[in-house]
């Protein structure tokens, strides 16, 4: 799932085309970027 919008699109459409930048809504989620696994023992868990 995305947050809906590409920042460094944003990013070079205002630097190279002078597009302004408009605050784009964004959905209330959680996320995580990262490169390697998490492991999480099951007891370490929030359990809803």
């Amino acid at each position: 799932m995305r947050a809906g919008f590409n920042e460094v699109e944003m990013t070079l459409k205002y630097l190279f085309f002078g597009e302004p930048i408009v605050q784009p809504e964004a959905p209330k989620l959680t996320i995580m970027r990262h490169w390697t696994e998490t492991v999480i023992r099951d007891e370490e868990l929030i359990k809803r």
